[in-house]
């Protein structure tokens, strides 16, 4: 196995340190080939493959509750020869496209450790990477599991020990004492810190998982784990589960591992290939990587192709929200906790601004519910939300509210309308830049016309912008109003409706010819008329509408987001409608 100081020396940028394989009971069943080849395909250079290890054989005797949990566990015993050659065969045919270390997830039960000492003295010599994680704990009828069912937590710890609380003591107590075991062999990477939350989303929200109590001993722990300079797995599994929306540890607690000086390593806990990069761009974009964690995420993606929801047309009144609106963040909400994403566009029009007096309640509706998801968040403002008494800074400032604001870059603000970038890496590289125009709200001239143009400071600052691209590159463009060519755009739509006018500024400043002349933007994503959601192609770049989203508002289109998807080799997007049964 390798050493502390050895596994300290690989990059954190590009390790992906918790992976499951065929051989796991509760997973997938996929080629573990499929798995490789989905890291690889992501950009990553070392890839851990970290199988349950087998239960000890009193383990099956001594285990109450689930048959699932029992069973499912960890593998066969009779199938670890079979999985170390199967990895090691792996490990030579990757050899000159990964650097494969092959290891195991091990269960740490106090009663067992005699037997799990013997196992890792065994099978130590033979892998090059562990982590030790708690799974189960002690009942008066026997073990239980934490993370089977819901319904197995209840009728299990819970029943036990009587509040979350209290199971939540229990946890970092046996966590506690796995940290501090001393055995040969014994993993330096710590997993599941926080699994006794996995159900935390299906309780009341005053319900209380944390106390003093709790706190000494994550402290505890974190403080033993940074003395002995080990490392701690950042699993990010629970993001994507309902019932959980957190990594483990969640991130007050990976905040403080990273003052400590903890080493966090990524842990998608795949026991899927679809799983391989989940969460990545959370884990570099929210800097787990260093130990300052910036107020804004950085964009990046691991996977073939950067996901964006389009949210556009909100229109949310005043608070507290009426039904419509309500309706609204409920659909939102639907789409974000089934559909991939790794960046929420909002084009615009997010309030009325004539009817809403406190923005920050009506906006903090909207913001408490995209917070429950670590999906990076950027705004563009429209025409309608500063027609009362708020300006666009007073706006920009309620962004602050956001936990997973997304990271500007280039930002330049002509009469209050801000216009920025989003960088998207792919690893280390920059694969694509998003643009972003704040097109403002009603002309200067209104006896000539009724909207405003993009500026000429905005087209300027576009042209002007030190990126090194060219036609070869795959960019976006996001704005409210749409540019005064989509009406010409309307003529050849590809697909979507035009079902009323394209109502753009009469005046053209001249943004979509900038596009044309600089040749890397090859798509551009705008909002205000609600009955229109086409795409269209004019001149060679795809000109969008996104979905209207919001119910408070005029449009006969059924209401939803445009799902947009950007790779070094395409553009795509389709519309995603809400579900009239919420």
């Amino acid at each position: 196995m390798l050493s502390v100081t050895q596994l300290a020396t690989i990059d954190r940028k590009t390790w992906n340190g918790h992976t499951h394989t065929a051989f796991c009971p509760h997973g997938s069943g996929e080629d573990t080939r499929a798995f490789i080849e989905a890291a690889i395909e992501a950009g990553f250079k070392t890839y851990s493959i970290t199988e349950h290890f087998p239960m000890p054989p009193d383990f099956y005797r001594s285990f109450h509750g689930s048959r699932h949990a029992i069973y499912t566990a960890a593998m066969s015993s009779r199938e670890l020869d079979a999985y170390l050659k199967k990895m090691t065969e792996l490990k030579a045919a990757f050899k000159d496209r990964i650097r494969i270390l092959i290891g195991f997830e091990i269960d740490y039960i106090s009663k067992y450790r005699d037997w799990t000492d013997e196992m890792l003295a065994k099978y130590g010599p033979q892998i090059d990477d562990a982590i030790l994680s708690v799974h189960f704990l002690p009942t008066s009828s026997g073990l239980r599991a934490v993370d089977d069912s819901f319904l197995d937590f209840q009728s299990g710890v819970l029943k036990e020990y009587g509040s979350p609380s209290e199971v939540a003591a229990a946890y970092l107590e046996t966590v506690n004492r796995a940290v501090k075991w001393q055995s040969s062999f014994k993993p330096a990477r710590y997993g599941h810190l926080m699994l006794y939350r996995k159900w935390r989303n299906l309780f009341p929200a005053t319900t209380q998982w944390q106390t003093s109590q709790t706190t000494a001993l994550m402290n505890e722990v974190l403080r033993t784990i940074a003395h002995r300079h080990e490392l701690l797995d950042c699993n990010m599994a629970g993001l994507f589960r309902n019932s959980e929306t957190e990594t483990s540890p969640n991130f007050t607690w990976l905040a403080v591992a990273q003052k400590l000086g903890i080493p966090l390593v990524y842990g998608p806990d795949a026991h899927s290939v679809a799983a391989v990069t989940q969460g990545y761009n959370t884990y570099f974009g929210k800097s787990l990587l260093s130990i300052e964690r910036p107020d804004q995420m950085k964009l990046s993606t691991m996977s073939q192709s950067f996901k964006i929801c389009q949210l556009t047309d909100i229109h949310l009144g005043s608070f507290p929200l009426n039904q419509a609106d309500e309706r609204t963040i409920n659909g939102i909400d639907q789409i974000l906790a089934t559909q991939p994403f790794d960046l929420i566009m909002i084009t615009g029009d997010l309030i009325w601004g004539k009817q809403v007096t406190e923005p920050n309640k009506t906006l903090g509706a909207l913001f408490a519910m995209l917070n429950r998801y670590a999906i990076p968040v950027a705004i563009t403002y429209g025409n309608h939300d500063t027609e009362g008494a708020f300006t666009r800074k007073d706006l920009r400032k309620l962004e602050a509210q956001l936990t997973h604001l997304a990271d500007k870059h280039h930002t330049m603000t002509i009469d209050d309308r801000e216009s920025y970038t989003l960088e998207v890496y792919r690893g280390q590289h920059l694969s694509h830049i998003l643009y972003v125009w704040d097109s403002g709200a009603y002309s200067h001239w209104p006896k000539d016309d009724q909207y405003a143009a993009i500026e000429p400071e905005q087209i300027d600052w576009f042209l002007k912008l030190p990126y090194n691209r060219s036609a070869a590159n795959l960019d976006l463009g996001f704005l409210h109003i749409p540019l005064p060519e989509y009406d010409s755009a309307a003529k050849v739509i590809l697909s979507g409706n035009e079902n009323e006018p394209v109502c753009s500024p009469k005046t053209n400043s001249g943004l979509f010819y900038a596009l044309l002349r600089q040749q890397n933007v090859k798509a551009l994503f705008a909002g205000h008329d609600h009955d229109n959601n086409f795409t269209s192609q004019f001149r060679g770049i795809q000109l969008n509408y996104g979905n209207v989203t919001g119910y408070n508002c005029y449009g006969d289109l059924p209401r939803g987001i445009r799902k947009i998807e950007v790779a070094s080799s395409f553009i795509s997007s389709e519309v995603i409608r809400f579900s009239e049964k919420q």
